[in-house]
């Protein structure tokens, strides 16, 4: 929770802290994206969504169709304007040939779609690669290589997973190796809350969004919050820095021990954040970062979105 500052005291560093705050509080998006960026993350968004929906294990006839029909209307507004040269456009490009190919197998008729798909002249297959791979349960475990590249390469988000319990042991061992995660002044403010049960989390499930489409398939769910009341005034929302750092070094501590997981967005204040905190007993100080669905990898293998990544010189910048 922000201090009250005293004006009559406040020095100009408050002050100036203060009037920051309100910068971002009040959302003053023009300071810091233009239509480029916003154009960019729709079609990011919803290149996303109609991937994810391809790597579950039973897409639904004709799943997304308007989502699609607002990519493709993007995808020809950015082209247009700024051209097929950068990773968002060719990324959603290759997601969109990708379902527009599933509807056909789907006999799901997306001409309006198609139609308008054929205007931007671009094979993006020679850019990025887009859709699902299966994998078999031997490709899905973490290799056995003490090589930190091959850990992380063969980590994927993981939307089916196999019944099989898992103990309080194994998930103190991968708690254990999370937090070694780098913390500010090592201060580590963050905690895990978790369901204990299969049955918990369904129950948990009902109450938050994120999962929509492979309802039902997580066993089990971590929470990661961070206490707030562990930063000064002027660190404001480091706590959501160092929880995303956590939340990386976590999912990659879960696949060393052959246990797959898929993060789910936590939308910041959510209806149902009360209800969450008191199910937990979560402190009113922290916030939540993020939810983490895991169980163990599927024995008859599962299907994994491509979810392409950007180029080093895409994400690479000199001076």
């Amino acid at each position: 929770m922000m201090n009250v500052i005293n004006w009559a005291k406040a020095k100009k560093s408050d002050l100036h802290t203060y009037l920051q705050k309100r910068k971002i509080l009040s959302n003053e998006k023009a300071n810091y994206v233009d239509f480029k960026g916003f154009i960019e993350r729709d079609m990011l968004l919803l290149a996303h969504s109609l991937e994810k929906g391809m790597g579950i294990p039973n897409p639904r006839i004709g799943y997304g169709r308007k989502k699609a029909a607002l990519l493709v209307k993007n995808i020809k507004k950015y082209a247009d304007i700024y051209g097929v040269s950068s990773f968002p456009i060719l990324e959603s490009i290759a997601v969109l040939d990708k379902y527009i190919a599933l509807m056909g197998e789907q006999h799901v008729n997306i001409d309006n779609i198609s139609e308008i798909r054929k205007t931007v002249s671009i094979d993006c297959d020679n850019y990025c690669k887009a859709g699902y791979n299966d994998y078999v349960y031997e490709d899905l475990k973490a290799p056995n290589s003490t090589n930190f590249s091959d850990l992380l390469s063969s980590r994927h988000s993981i939307r089916h997973f196999s019944r099989e319990e898992i103990t309080e042991d194994e998930l103190k061992t991968v708690i254990a190796l999370a937090n070694r995660a780098p913390s500010a002044c090592n201060r580590q403010p963050i905690k895990i809350y978790y369901t204990k049960e299969q049955v918990t989390a369904r129950e948990f499930e009902q109450l938050v969004d994120g999962s929509h489409g492979f309802q039902g398939e997580i066993p089990y769910y971590l929470l990661v919050t961070v206490d707030r009341a562990y930063f000064g005034n002027d660190e404001f929302l480091q706590w959501y820095t160092n929880g995303g750092i956590y939340l990386g070094i976590l999912t990659l501590s879960l696949h060393s021990q052959d246990i797959g997981s898929v993060i789910l967005q936590w939308k910041y204040a959510q209806q149902c954040e009360i209800q969450v905190k008191e199910m937990f007993g979560i402190k009113k100080s922290e916030a939540i970062v993020a939810l983490v669905g895991y169980g163990k990898y599927p024995k008859d293998g599962t299907k994994c979105i491509v979810a392409q990544r950007k180029s080093p010189e895409d994400t690479l910048k000199g001076i």
